[in-house]
């Protein structure tokens, strides 16, 4: 990318850049303008920083940009971080100036017949940026008076760490397997969730399909939450562990925000396991014998990485 004092047909310069680390994408666009530089004037910078909707979340953010220095540039002059929504698009949030560090210049070296300096942006401090998540700034960098004509190259880096993602197993089973039609009695689902990676998990969201024609017991009278150990050992989450309840849609909802805030007091680690269990009622009075459902699971890191799954499950009436 470069800046010049050669003639152009347009006011402003447009790049894009798509930077890449071990599946994670981070999108840049910057504009650039204008796109002649004359001494004493300012070129200015847009530029916005996205996660790619399709690829893996990322932390430790960090931008440099190298610019000529002495005594072409005073240097970066004026700052404005931005907060990027995708519906809004992006505007100045004064509360990103104690989250977001700017140094410049952070290092010198001589190259050529100049001297280029370093600048830097530092987002570490925003936690862990999901895909679709967006930032951006506004800057200018102003020229000297004896700033002089010809071609200036502008060094661009961007550096992050992807970060690993939680996961799991799923498996659900009923008891008893199959269901007399003429009794129409109660099953128990068993839902059971299993750290099977090497990211500890702070919170897991399980979303079950409650069969059409069964139905949960009023208030889930019956339903236990609880933490399975690697030795098979059972540590019981009180009710103010976890939230449980019937969505709008039907569906059985259990939430385990913060494991290390519920009685079993940590992180679901490897081999660690929730599990679900709760009464189903048969109500149903057409003759239907199969019944088939999903389970949608979302596991959240202690950094905020997250992983969604489902997998499915059928049950049998039998005459």
């Amino acid at each position: 990318m470069l800046l010049t004092s050669s003639p152009l047909p347009a006011d402003a310069a447009f790049f894009t850049f798509g930077w890449e680390k071990e599946g994670a994408v981070v999108q840049e666009q910057t504009e650039i303008s204008p796109t002649r530089i004359y001494p004493g004037q300012s070129v200015f910078f847009k530029r916005r920083l996205q996660v790619a909707a399709a690829s893996l979340p990322v932390e430790h953010v960090a931008y440099r940009m190298a610019v000529p220095y002495l005594p072409d540039f005073d240097g970066i002059v004026s700052w404005t971080p931005l907060r990027c929504d995708p519906s809004t698009g992006c505007t100045a949030d004064p509360a990103l100036r104690s989250q977001v560090s700017f140094q410049g210049p952070v290092a010198t070296r001589p190259v050529s017949f100049y001297t280029e300096a370093d600048y830097l942006w530092d987002y570490s401090r925003l936690g862990v940026w999901n895909p679709g998540f967006g930032i951006g700034d506004d800057f200018e960098l102003r020229a000297t008076r004896q700033a002089r004509p010809g071609v200036y190259y502008l060094r661009f880096q961007l550096r992050f760490d992807v970060v690993n993602l939680p996961k799991f197993e799923g498996i659900k089973v009923y008891q008893p397997e199959h269901v007399i039609l003429k009794r129409r009695g109660a099953v128990t689902p068993r839902i059971t969730i299993t750290n099977t990676g090497d990211v500890p998990i702070r919170s897991l969201a399980v979303v079950d399909e409650i069969f059409d024609g069964w139905a949960p017991p009023r208030n889930l009278q019956g339903a236990t939450v609880s933490v399975l150990g690697v030795d098979g050992a059972e540590y019981s989450l009180g009710k103010q562990d976890y939230t449980i309840r019937i969505a709008e849609t039907g569906r059985l909802e259990v939430v385990v925000q913060n494991f290390e805030s519920t009685a079993f007091g940590r992180t679901l680690d490897k081999g660690w396991s929730l599990w679900i269990k709760y009464p189903m009622n048969f109500d149903r009075k057409a003759d239907q014998h199969i019944y088939s459902g999903r389970t949608f699971v979302t596991a959240v890191s202690p950094q905020g990485a997250f992983t969604k799954s489902s997998f499915t499950t059928g049950l049998i009436v039998k005459e």
